[in-house]
């Protein structure tokens, strides 16, 4: 049973309880399988996989200090893990990629790709922006023949989602942790509509998606 420490030293003995509320339903799809974690942060779903059955899983994260903690987490001598320090972003775009995220601890949780430098304070909590390598979706995905894909990437699933035209059929399980604004609130919605196309079926349905709003909690996708 793999343990998750987070950045300021506490072991988190609930993750797995609160994981499996969130991802529950992929639980069959894992054993034995090749899974990719897009937005790995410290290792939580990771660990949450292997716990489960996982063969193999690709954890990508972009922000410098969660990546640390994720290979301090899950050490790649001791599992079948792939640990890679890459941002995901659509294939046309070209800008370089940055990661940013608050300077401290308890607020390392959550960070972002972005293509720009811009503010340098939220609510006086300085902001951090480090340069980060580019991955395509598409060159993920034909590394290795993945059966399960987890994406919690701060609203980059949307245009990454857009421009393909479907994913590999030995994918039949993915979880989207939806981010958006009013800006691309009607782009989700059309995604979300794709990957039904697609031929995937969502555990639930939400009850309402509001254009104000900015995330809803994670969909589990089967097929």
């Amino acid at each position: 049973m793999i343990k998750i420490e987070h950045h300021w030293g506490d072991i988190d003995k609930h993750f797995d309880v609160d994981i499996q509320k969130d991802y529950g339903d992929l639980k069959p799809y894992l054993p034995g399988k090749i899974v990719l974690d897009l937005g790995a942060h410290v290792g939580f779903f990771t660990a949450w996989a292997f716990n489960n059955g996982a063969e193999r899983v690709i954890s990508v994260e972009p922000t410098g200090p969660n990546y640390l903690k994720l290979i301090q987490n899950i050490p790649e001598k001791e599992y079948n893990s792939c640990i890679l320090k890459l941002a995901v972003v659509p294939k046309k775009e070209k800008r370089p990629a940055y990661s940013r995220y608050l300077s401290n601890n308890s607020n390392m949780l959550r960070s972002q790709v972005c293509y720009s430098i811009k503010s340098q304070k939220w609510r006086d909590i300085p902001i951090n922006y480090e340069p980060v390598v580019a991955i395509n979706f598409d060159l993920l995905l034909e590394s290795e023949p993945v059966s399960v894909i987890k994406f919690d990437i701060e609203g980059m699933e949307i245009p990454i989602l857009e421009e393909i035209g479907n994913l590999p059929e030995s994918v039949n399980a993915i979880a989207i942790e939806w981010h958006y604004n009013k800006e691309n609130y009607d782009r989700m919605l059309s995604v979300m509509n794709k990957i039904l196309k697609w031929g995937f079926k969502p555990n639930r349905i939400p009850k309402s998606i509001s254009p104000n709003g900015w995330f809803v909690r994670p969909i589990v996708y089967t097929r």
